[in-house]
């Protein structure tokens, strides 16, 4: 887990993976996105400015089905791949865009020697913008702009 800009241990390995892989299908159906979270530093696994955490009590990843239709929400998993499938009556197609990463940030290195302690590779961190294309019938009916900025994460050394 992420706290005050440094990896802990603490329950809920597997839960941002679960997160994003439902805002890519709340994203790709065209539902509606109530609150969604990025993770503070860019986690190379997942789509830069297209992901989502969650952690008790916050922060909280929502969505409204604002369709007239209803949606069955499928989920499956293996023990490398988490699926998420909607069934409905499809309204959209959708697109997505994604500009370059912007106004990048160097990280620092820092050495700890808290018992605790865990190591960090660091990593630059930057802007983001991802923009969801509606599309009916070949043309575009509406965008969306998400807007991200992620942290630079330190470079932890731990010692002792």
């Amino acid at each position: 887990m992420i706290l005050n800009g440094r990896y802990v241990n603490d329950v809920g390995g597997g839960i941002s993976q679960f997160a994003t892989t439902m805002f890519n299908a709340v994203f790709f159906g065209g539902l509606q996105d109530v609150q969604h979270t990025p993770h503070s530093f860019y986690i190379s696994r997942y789509p830069a400015g297209r992901e989502s955490t969650v952690s008790y009590p916050k922060p909280d990843f929502r969505w409204r089905n604002d369709s007239p239709y209803g949606v069955l929400v499928d989920t499956s998993y293996t023990d490398t791949s988490i699926t998420v499938t909607f069934w409905s009556t499809k309204r959209y197609h959708i697109e997505s865009k994604s500009s370059g990463r912007y106004a990048v940030t160097p990280f620092t290195s820092k050495t700890d020697s808290s018992p605790d302690c865990i190591p960090m590779p660091g990593a630059e961190g930057f802007k983001i913008d991802v923009w969801r294309i509606f599309k009916q019938n070949g043309r575009t009916v509406r965008t969306q702009k998400f807007h991200t900025t992620y942290l630079p994460e330190p470079r932890i050394t731990c010692q002792g």
